[in-house]
Formats: structure tokens, sequence, C-alpha cells
């Protein structure tokens, strides 16, 4: 036969013991999805800080070259890079790391290093392209790649040399036909694998007598 064990106070102080327990969890998880809100929130002002920081400087009026980064949102993996060489050629890029947060935004900044210590014993933007690649395969997180275009631009010829590593087509502005002429890659993403070029590196694009 079944004997009742609780009485019906019982059961309202278990009722109201079981609401004050789910307000708790409840309580705890929204706690932990503002700290975790948070971290993130920090985590996208590291990553914005780093990438300004890498972003070059404005340049004179007068100079042959000039970039801008416009950013949709507070982190992307769009930048760029002006270099000047002791001879005067100038070296530039324009790059986009997939993915974003943190991890694009320290490959970003590997991938501007690399490029800024690698133009300087490069001939071509080729043979600079292809050592990136390399380099950046020996430490790259599985899925992540950039994509870059790098130009060599020499004032005293008004020829520029460039290079497109999966990169959007470049539009290359006619001025007396008013009109843009597609320049699209002829090579892979950088980080993709090691190796893929030609002994002389990815193929170059001569714009000879582009002048600045």
């Amino acid at each position: 036969m079944w004997a009742q064990r609780f009485s019906a106070d019982d059961l309202a102080l278990l009722h109201t013991l079981s609401r004050a327990a789910a307000l708790a969890i409840h309580n705890l998880r929204l706690a932990e999805r503002l700290v975790e809100q948070e971290r993130e929130r920090h985590e996208l002002e590291l990553a914005s800080e780093i990438q300004h920081d890498f972003l070059p400087q404005p340049s004179a009026k007068d100079f042959p070259i000039h970039g801008i980064n416009i950013l949709a949102r507070a982190v992307s993996g769009d930048f760029y890079d002006i270099m000047t060489l002791p001879d005067g050629r100038i070296w530039f890029n324009i790059a986009d790391v997939s993915g974003k947060g943190m991890n694009a935004a320290l490959l970003m900044a590997k991938t501007s290093s690399l490029f800024r210590c690698l133009a300087k014993s490069s001939e071509h933007p080729g043979q600079l392209l292809n050592a990136i690649n390399n380099e950046l395969c020996e430490t790259i997180s599985h899925g992540m790649f950039v994509t870059m275009v790098g130009g060599l631009f020499d004032p005293s010829t008004g020829v520029v040399n460039l290079t497109n590593a999966g990169h959007e087509p470049l539009l290359l502005f006619d001025i007396k036909r008013e009109s843009f002429m597609p320049i699209p890659a002829d090579a892979p993403p950088l980080g993709i694998a090691a190796g893929i070029a030609g002994p002389g590196g990815f193929p170059v694009s001569d714009l000879g007598q582009i002048q600045g």
C-alpha cells in the first residue's frame, strides 16, 4: 500500500527551491555569456590595434604610390604596405587574409613582416611572393591563406612589375580610353602549398612605362 511521504507544504517548498535553483543556473549561464562577449570584444580591439600598427603612414602628396584601408568592421583581413628601397625603387602590396579576429590579425602581421624582410633581397614580385608563400606554409594554421598582389615600381623608368597571387583582379585605368583593364590572378593564394612556383617564382606582369 502506497503511503504519502510528502505533505502539500513539502511540495510547495520543493517547488520554491527548484525555481530558485533554476534562476541561479540561468544567471550563471548569462554571466558566462557576458564574460565570453567581453573576451571577444577585447580580442577584436587587440586585433584592430595590430592591424592599424602594421599599416603604413600616409605618403606625401608628391609620392607616386598611395593607399587607403577603410574597414567595414572593427577588424578585417585586408591590408597594404609601401616600402622604398635605398636605390629609389618602391615595393608595394595589397593583400587579404582569410578569416577574421585575432588569428587573421596575427597572420596579417606575420605576412606584412615577411614582405618587408624578404623584399630587401628579392629582384621581382614573383620571386618575393614565392618566398613569402614558402615561409607561410611552414607555420600557417590549417585552412588559412593569404591573397596578395605584390608590385615593384621603378620611378626612373616608370615600369611596374606585378604578381597577383589569388587576389581579386586589379583594375588598371587607361586615361586615354577612360576605361579599366582587369589584371587577373596568375598564381594561387599564399600559404596553401610550398614549392608550387617555378624556379624563377610566380609569373610577373610587366606594365612598362606606367608613370607615377
